[in-house]
């Protein structure tokens, strides 16, 4: 009799235990906290050395650079108020607004080159340093053939900053952007070496400060006063969970203890969106990435030989992957550059402009480069967000194109754009094309 007496309790037991209730930290009375599922932990928070998107999540809250992206991608000021270029297009000014670090100090044009010289030093061993070989001797910088102060930056004063770049780029304002085009604190870094990371240590120029980050749990951060918009900040509080296990995170959302997850599994899209699933907690974006598989010619000598790898190559059923294993709406692609990327024209619809132009072409004959309404157009022109070209999944987050007005943080959350910060998949952040599910939670929308 005792012993069905136990078995009965330990079965009650077992069915409370598997009513799992929200739990989510609590939030300050008249505040807006965000529960940010991130997929894993940063590795760092150093934007020298950072290369995940989920790295690029946080630290698009944390710090800013000259430029940020509006809901078109398209590029506004950010820590410059304004810019010009010279009619060479091989000199841009930039003039800095007054703005400050976390811990009071101003933010300087000097920041700016420290940090653009930390990047190309190859102590650093910053992955994305080749995108600062745009500027004057930026590459030579990188590969010790010339000194650090050659770097075509230079501070004419506090408030301005002169790059001078290798050949005209037109693109330069999207790609300041980039995190890598982050100003870091001169004197903290200084002072505290790699780890100016740490909570307690973290000094930003963004609409956040660091506050937490507890390794395998979360990674905190708060409204930061002293942001030069602060004003317009929306949220109060976001908590960056790893939610490294999709099916749990999605879970998560529905009972309300995450309000967006960064990930979905493209094998449980249609179980999603089935009626009366979480149809409605679905969200796409475009996504820019490409995915490809390389052959190892060095040590199979089969691959060699050209004929070898196209027949292998054509022998990839690409639109079956696409369409019956991802299945979330992306595209079988044979290019490196998704169509839709700014700027871009393909082949067949470019056109010869004058040579004055002076933008070399790989094929020898000088390339169009879209004018800024041409690239909005082009982008608006771009597939419905169901589509992707991109035969596979990345994650990050931007701003939703659809609705810029949306309050989340410094303006993203699971909203779409590059450059703050961007796929595929996430249950609810540079410009991305391929498709993006994110699940909101219900009260966010």
């Amino acid at each position: 009799m005792a012993l069905r007496h136990g078995a009965a309790a330990l079965l009650v037991a077992l069915s409370c235990a598997c009513q799992q209730q929200a739990s989510r930290p609590a939030c300050p009375a008249g505040q807006a906290c965000l529960e940010y599922g991130n997929t894993v932990d940063p590795n760092t928070l150093d934007p020298a050395k950072a290369t995940l998107t989920n790295e690029s999540a946080i630290l698009g809250e944390l710090l800013q650079g000259l430029t940020q992206n509006d809901a078109d991608s398209d590029p506004i000021p950010g820590m410059a108020t304004n810019w010009e270029t010279s009619a060479d297009g091989l000199t841009w000014t930039f003039h800095l607004r007054d703005a400050q670090w976390s811990d009071g100090t101003a933010v300087t044009a000097d920041d700016f080159v420290f940090a653009y010289r930390r990047v190309l030093d190859p102590a650093t061993a910053s992955s994305y340093a080749y995108l600062l070989y745009v500027l004057k001797n930026g590459q030579a910088v990188n590969e010790h053939k010339a000194p650090t102060a050659s770097l075509g930056a230079r501070a004419l004063d506090a408030h301005t900053l002169r790059l001078t770049v290798a050949h005209p780029a037109p693109y330069l304002p999207q790609i300041l952007a980039h995190q890598s085009f982050y100003p870091v604190p001169a004197h903290v870094v200084r002072r505290w070496g790699d780890d100016w990371t740490k909570p307690g240590r973290f000094v930003g120029d963004g609409p956040f400060n660091l506050v937490r980050w507890r390794l395998g749990d979360y990674l905190r951060v708060e409204r930061n006063p002293l942001y030069w918009d602060a004003r317009r900040v929306r949220i109060d509080r976001i908590d960056f969970y790893p939610t490294t296990d999709a099916v749990s995170a999605e879970r998560r959302v529905e009972r309300g203890e995450l309000d967006v997850n960064d990930l979905i599994q493209s094998s449980r899209i249609d179980h999603l969106r089935r009626p009366g699933g979480m149809a409605a907690l679905v969200r796409t974006y475009p996504y820019l990435g490409t995915y490809y598989l390389t052959f190892n010619v060095r040590h199979v000598p089969a691959l060699r030989d050209l004929r070898v790898r196209q027949a292998i190559s054509m022998a990839v059923d690409r639109d079956f992957i696409t369409a019956k294993l991802l299945r979330a709406g992306q595209t079988a692609t044979t290019a490196f550059v998704p169509p839709q990327i700014a700027g871009y024209l393909p082949p067949a619809r470019r056109r010869a402009p004058p040579r004055a132009l002076g933008v070399p072409d790989p094929r020898g004959a000088p390339r169009r480069i879209a004018a800024p309404a041409q690239r909005r157009r082009l982008f608006r022109a771009a597939p419905a967000a169901d589509r992707i070209e991109i035969p596979q999944q990345q994650f990050s987050h931007a701003r939703d194109p659809g609705d810029p007005s949306r309050p989340s943080g410094s303006g993203r959350a699971c909203n779409p754009r590059p450059g703050r910060g961007s796929g595929s998949l996430s249950i609810s952040r540079r410009r991305r094309f391929s498709d993006r599910l994110c699940l909101v939670d219900r009260r966010l929308q």
